[in-house]
């Protein structure tokens, strides 16, 4: 229950237009910046406090952040309520980064059940993907015809995430392990990296976090450009359509995890993984096509197959007292390699076609990537 009410996102289809209808295209893209800039600050802090002073106490902090985030956006009539939403909304995010599942390993690790760490995280991400789908379809609905009510839909749902949060507790046996200062922290998972096989999951996670954004980036232009010919006036309709169905194909394939990597590895599932964002991503460079538009609701197979293994791989090679921390660190790194990949596609923009020019160069980046990726092995354990 605690992933799906985290997943009741009622304004995922409506954001964009919300923060355009108060502050125009220039402040909305001002509003993306400060939550980017807020997250990347705010990540590694909070995975350390994770460490330090407790899982619960950090989930239920991010729970009270996104109440007020979401109360924020509910009354803002400017930029500056606005801004001061989008720094809570990044703080939630980034304070539950790496804590709901490291939470979750602990859990099991003191019950002696460890061993179904990947087929619980993959019920949880199934669960998580099930509450997008459906919030989306509310929310569509919903910001139709009233969209500041999405936010008072998804403020309901933070408050009893933070119900949920504030009557969890972190395992008894796991209280008395805290981390050290922050800056030993560092020091000690730089040193865990020299393990190589945690050093080839960590090198996944980064690829897999940029190649997995970049369909997520064009799609809502592609869709408007590829559909939007057809059915122009429905366009904001499709695409909260399409949302609701990508999630819903994602909840699926979650649950499939884990039998997926009984059958091709683990390595298989990171490539199959790979392969189909640099699949998506070479299609639509090379059509446009409602059709394509269609395939795009599967670009959620990919994270719902592989993020499970790889959590799965990454837990038992990292320390209770700096699992968080690690998670942090590796998802802040994920970030801004995105953010690198964003400014070279911006460098590459063809004026005739920008869009075009944009998706052709990250279909080449991908196919580049995933092959030389490709070439390494998974080191053993």
């Amino acid at each position: 229950m605690f992933a799906f009410s985290l997943g009741c996102l009622f304004w995922q289809p409506v954001f964009f237009l919300y923060f355009t209808e108060l502050v125009g295209v220039a402040g909305a893209l001002r509003l993306e910046a400060v939550y980017y800039i807020s997250v990347v600050i705010l990540e590694i802090p909070s995975g350390y406090l994770s460490d330090r002073y407790g899982r619960t106490k950090v989930l239920f902090s991010a729970a009270i952040f996104f109440v007020m985030a979401h109360l924020c956006f509910f009354m803002a009539d400017g930029i500056a309520v606005l801004a001061i939403a989008q720094v809570c909304l990044a703080a939630g995010f980034a304070f539950i980064s790496g804590s709901d599942t490291a939470l979750h390993y602990d859990a099991l690790k003191c019950a002696g059940q460890e061993v179904e760490y990947e087929k619980r995280e993959a019920n949880a991400a199934a669960n998580s993907f099930a509450a997008l789908a459906i919030s989306a379809a509310v929310g569509g609905v919903v910001g139709s015809f009233w969209m500041k009510g999405v936010f008072l839909l998804s403020a309901g749902a933070s408050v009893f995430t933070a119900v949920m949060a504030g009557r969890m507790s972190d395992p008894v046996q796991c209280r008395s392990i805290k981390a050290p200062d922050i800056f030993q922290q560092i020091r000690n998972i730089r040193l865990r990296l020299k393990n190589h096989r945690l050093l080839y999951l960590f090198g996944f996670s980064l690829l897999f976090t940029v190649l997995n954004h970049l369909p997520y980036e064009f799609y809502q232009p592609y869709l408007s450009v590829s559909a939007g010919t057809i059915f122009p006036s429905a366009v904001p309709a499709l695409a909260g359509i399409h949302l609701c169905a990508t999630m819903a194909v994602g909840a699926f394939f979650s649950r499939h995890s884990p039998r997926m990597r009984k059958r091709f590895g683990r390595k298989g599932v990171f490539l199959i993984s790979l392969w189909l964002q640099a699949g998506l991503l070479v299609s639509m460079a090379v059509w446009v096509h409602p059709i394509v538009a269609v395939l795009l609701m599967s670009r959620s197979v990919s994270r719902a197959l592989c993020m499970p293994v790889l959590l799965s791989g990454i837990a038992p090679l990292i320390e209770r007292s700096e699992r968080a921390t690690f998670l942090s660190i590796q998802s802040l790194f994920g970030r801004l390699a995105f953010g690198a990949v964003l400014l070279l596609l911006s460098g590459a923009l063809s004026a005739a076609d920008p869009l075009f020019s944009a998706i052709i160069t990250a279909a080449v980046i991908a196919l580049i990537c995933t092959g030389v990726f490709s070439m390494f092995k998974l080191p053993r354990a």
